[in-house]
Formats: C-alpha cells, structure tokens, sequence
C-alpha cells in the first residue's frame, strides 16, 4: 500500500503491517486507515512520539493500537513497520 500525495510525503505500507490491518475489525481498521491517510499532511502529528533510543522512528496511538513508522527525511517518505495493539507492537522493533 502507498500512497503519494502532493505534500511531498509518501507512505509506504510493510506487507506484515498491512497482513495485521487486514485482520483487525473493519470499524478499528477505519480508523488506522484514516490515521495514515492523514500522515504525509503531518509526518509527526500531535500524540506522535519518537521512540527512545531510535531518532527516527516514531509511533501514533490510535486507541489500544499502535502505528509505528520511521520517517526517512532526505526522501521524504514514511515506512509504516509495524501496526498492532499497545502489548505487542514494541517487541519486534
């Protein structure tokens, strides 16, 4: 999944993190969708915190759930990693 837009960011979708969207219920899915839809307005928007130890590599709270991406700034493109909820999606990073 990606997404160009013409703010000059662009989001690219990892394949285990769009395989764990899918399975999540479609109303929580709609609402990570939404979330990333908004992300090449706004890389780092307000609740989005960089993870410590890791410059550029930041996570969004949508609810329980959790989107983590890092931000390649020379580029100007987003890699959403991981998407899960809050007690697993920090184990693999």
């Amino acid at each position: 999944m990606t997404s160009e837009r013409n703010l000059g960011w662009r989001v690219t979708v990892h394949k285990a993190a769009e395989k764990a969207l899918r399975k999540l219920p479609k109303n929580l899915a709609a609402r990570l969708v939404e979330t990333l839809e908004r992300l090449p307005g706004n890389p780092v928007p307000v609740g989005a915190a960089p993870l410590k130890g890791m410059s550029d590599v930041c996570r969004v709270r949508v609810g329980d759930y959790r989107i983590a991406y890092s931000l390649n700034r020379t580029n100007r493109q987003i890699l959403v990693t991981h998407i899960g909820h809050r007690k697993h999606v920090y184990r693999n990073l």
